[in-house]
């Protein structure tokens, strides 16, 4: 695979568009589709779990953000915990091709001063290139047939689901990327070379 970050960082402009000129994106035969749908149930209004989880199924870069608002009595080296399971979880492959389907995760601790971070505390933003990536990633309560969606991720799940705050413990927001600016001059490459750090 590519270095996802590198390709975005060096990318300017057209970075999106050559992303999606070296993706892999195929078209599943219909015979595989059928007969994958015919084993994995959905709700009516969208299609069988084996389609709508599909490597195919809605094309594009897809984020999705996610916030960590922990119980007060967690300790911080659980917090970590979850961390570094949660990032694991870029390595985990599709069941139906063994390869992983997650671009990237990034992760870090709530940094703003503006005193709005209504208590999350850990934030990540996982990468996919298409929404049915993401369908397969996101797993229950959307997709129902376990041969549809990332056992390793409702592992995950129910691990840090006890850390977090009764109310609001989890944030998500994901969007498909739209537009996209940048500063001239090759920002961030440029503030990280002038800063002695590597952008690689």
């Amino acid at each position: 695979m590519y270095d996802m970050r590198r390709l975005l960082l060096k990318g300017g402009a057209g970075s999106l568009a050559s992303l999606f000129g070296r993706l892999p994106l195929t078209a599943l035969p219909a015979a595989t589709i059928t007969a994958a749908a015919a084993s994995c149930t959905s709700p009516p209004s969208r299609p069988p779990d084996a389609v709508f989880t599909g490597e195919a199924y809605q094309p594009g870069l897809l984020l999705h953000i996610v916030l960590f608002k922990y119980k007060p009595e967690v300790p911080a080296r659980q917090k970590r915990e979850a961390q570094r399971r949660f990032l694991a979880l870029r390595e985990s492959p599709r069941r139906d091709s063994g390869s992983p389907y997650i671009l990237s995760i990034t992760s870090g601790r709530q940094n703003s001063l503006e005193g709005a971070s209504q208590g999350y505390e850990q934030g990540f933003v996982v990468t996919f290139k298409s929404g049915g990536d993401r369908n397969y990633y996101v797993g229950k309560p959307i997709v129902r047939d376990p041969g549809c969606f990332d056992p390793r991720h409702e592992e995950f799940k129910a691990f840090v689901g006890p850390l977090l705050a009764e109310q609001g413990g989890a944030l998500v927001f994901d969007y498909f990327v739209e537009a996209q600016a940048e500063m001239s001059g090759g920002f961030p490459e440029v503030y990280l070379a002038r800063n002695g750090r590597d952008g690689g």
